[in-house]
């Protein structure tokens, strides 16, 4: 009983670390954008482009990367995301320019879709029943600890400043800390036949809907990233147009979709639940006052 105990602590200690990562790259690198702007000679654009290549294509993928995980096994792609993320975050580090750090910065953003909504899953198949509300309050204590660790942590390897290496160790803590998850998590975490009840029949799986949630979310989450950049000019304002024009297609299909029994990207039935509605937008209000965090470095740096 004692050995079981430890494994599922062990398991428990993968799958923090696999929901620490995403929120702790999204705030870490906020009080490194001055440094890497100096060091890479960044322009506004392009600084601004590595924070908006990672939350813009986090964004876009995140349902999508859920339902590979019920499609291809939730270890397996947890796996695949921790591994993604790691060596994203590598390529990162060694950034030679704004394209390459760009570039590295979507990837890490893709990867943190893919592996952020396994985390809840492997928690909802993996843990009992009586125990998963305590591993959920576990879950959203270390999500939000992620702002604050990044905060301060990447603030503090930038002015320990470790091996001459400056901003590039907020990117390369990431190393060590992926490895300690993914090497136990090949051996620990269940098999996919048993943590997750996998899609067998592709035909359930909604592929034009995640194509349409994603040209859907790139047109209103990019527009409004980088409208500054583009001086809120009309391309801007027509991108929000045919933004609410395809969620309007999504809608009407994924509606389509689950009216004929089949297994629709998005319930729209669920935003008839008042409680789901109230989390839903308690969930927008802490984020829209994320911005502060990176308001605040800028207001230091040209203080």
């Amino acid at each position: 009983m004692a050995m079981k105990e430890k494994k599922y602590t062990a398991i428990l200690i993968i799958l923090l670390i696999g929901g620490l990562l995403p929120p702790l790259d999204f705030f870490i690198v906020n009080v490194g954008i001055p440094s890497i702007k100096q060091s890479l000679h960044l322009s506004v654009a392009q600084a601004q482009m590595v924070i908006a290549g990672y939350a813009a294509p986090y964004a876009i993928f995140v349902i999508t990367g859920g339902r590979l995980g019920d499609i291809y096994g939730r270890k397996k792609i947890f796996i695949s995301g921790l591994l993604l993320f790691t060596i994203s975050s590598v390529g990162c580090a060694f950034a030679t320019g704004g394209d390459t750090i760009i570039v590295a910065r979507i990837i890490q953003g893709v990867a943190a879709a893919i592996l952020g909504p396994q985390v809840i899953a492997l928690i909802r198949m993996i843990f009992a029943l009586d125990r998963q509300g305590a591993v959920m309050g576990l879950y959203g204590m270390i999500y939000g600890l992620g702002a604050i660790v990044g905060q301060l942590g990447g603030a503090m390897l930038i002015h320990w400043n470790i091996f001459n290496l400056g901003w590039r160790t907020i990117f390369l803590v990431n190393l060590p800390i992926g490895l300690l998850a993914l090497l136990p998590a090949m051996y620990l975490l269940p098999p996919d036949d048993k943590s997750s009840r996998k899609i067998e029949d592709r035909d359930v799986v909604d592929g034009f809907g995640i194509l349409l949630l994603s040209i859907t979310l790139f047109l209103l989450v990019v527009p409004m990233i980088e409208g500054p950049s583009f001086g809120w000019r009309w391309p801007v304002f027509l991108a929000f147009i045919l933004g609410i024009l395809f969620f309007k297609w999504f809608q009407l299909y994924e509606n389509r979709l689950r009216s004929k029994g089949r297994l629709p990207l998005v319930d729209f039935n669920l935003f008839t639940n008042r409680k789901y509605s109230l989390i839903l937008l308690t969930g927008y209000l802490y984020y829209f006052c994320s911005i502060l965090f990176f308001a605040f470095p800028i207001y230091l740096e040209k203080a």
